[in-house]
């Protein structure tokens, strides 16, 4: 996979982190939370019309793989996926919670840093939950075309983002390529929108 660093080694069990997306409580999802795990539940059951057997799903932001953990539980069985983010400490932790579908080959665990890389392998489910809005705005469009050029052609996106009226989501996942791009969820400045190819 190109730009990926998959000779990560094994390591011991690594610390959560207090949150998951670096807002106060009131703004954004913290971990624990009831906002926290209405997201993660939404997540699981949108991910389900994309996956079936031998199919390929990609986190480009997959954090320590909390959010991708129940995916993981109920599919790895049948379908391959790939965590990726681009902090060492997230994808040790991710590494770490994963190690026995690493093992068995059914889950990757890498470190990429969007800003400059992209992972060069067809998916037909791919998520990013706050990991493109930090990216600088030329960057933003040029990683949401090549989420739906990667895309297999009844594809999905998942994307979690801070909506701090700066950017307009939908427009941008259209623009991008998709067919259509609609909001499944909304908790303070964060929406969850799916894009389909």
């Amino acid at each position: 996979m190109a730009g990926a660093n998959m000779d990560m080694p094994l390591t011991a069990a690594m610390p959560l982190h207090e949150t998951r997306l670096a807002m106060p409580q009131e703004a954004g999802i913290e971990q624990g939370t009831p906002q926290y795990y209405a997201l993660q539940k939404l997540i699981l059951r949108a991910a389900r019309s994309f996956l079936g057997p031998r199919c390929r799903a990609i986190d480009l932001s997959c954090s320590d793989g909390e959010m991708l953990s129940p995916l993981v539980k109920e599919a790895c069985s049948l379908n391959h996926f790939i965590a990726l983010d681009s902090s060492k400490t997230n994808a040790e932790a991710c590494m770490d919670r994963f190690r026995f579908d690493v093992g068995l080959g059914l889950v990757e665990v890498g470190r990429m840093d969007l800003e400059s890389d992209f992972p060069e392998v067809l998916s037909h489910l791919t998520l990013s939950i706050d990991g493109i809005g930090a990216l600088s705005g030329a960057r933003q469009d040029e990683v949401l075309a090549l989420v739906c050029k990667h895309l297999d052609r009844r594809g999905g996106f998942i994307l979690v983002e801070r909506d701090d009226g700066g950017k307009d989501w939908e427009a941008s996942l259209l623009e991008a390529g998709f067919r259509e791009a609609k909001t499944i969820w909304r908790s303070g400045r964060y929406t969850a929108r799916l894009a389909t190819k």
